[in-house]
């Protein structure tokens, strides 16, 4: 219970209340205090879940596209190796090509500078 007193020089008002409702009123307030303290942490402890949350899903992310990353890499690699083998595979017969018909053509060319030196030196 409440009493309220009006002073009539001042006209401000005076609360007077009895020791039972002011105890009413401390635990009223303390009730509130520790709800905004268990919202505040409920909240706070959902932030970090939230965090958490995010950062998983930011690695498995991070983890996937590393992932393709280097798939992607060692298929271009692989293609490279494929398409290299096969120039060299290409050059090595144009090579053994040139090396038959030098082979083919040794016996003449030696004639040829044979006959060339006998010339020079008058022998014929």
């Amino acid at each position: 219970m409440c009493i309220i007193k009006i002073s009539r020089k001042s006209q401000r008002k005076e609360v007077f209340m009895s020791k039972a409702d002011i105890e009413k009123v401390k635990k009223a307030e303390s009730e509130a205090d520790r709800i905004k303290k268990k919202a505040h942490d409920e909240a706070a402890e959902r932030i970090a879940e939230g965090k958490k949350e995010a950062n998983d899903i930011f690695d498995a992310a991070k983890k996937k596209a590393d992932d393709l990353y280097s798939s992607s890499i060692e298929k271009a690699e692989a293609e490279v190796a494929d398409i290299y083998q096969k120039m060299i595979d290409k050059e090595t017969e144009v090579c053994e090509k040139i090396k038959a018909d030098g082979r083919v053509n040794l016996g003449k060319v030696a004639d040829f500078i044979v006959g060339k030196v006998v010339d020079i030196n008058g022998n014929s």
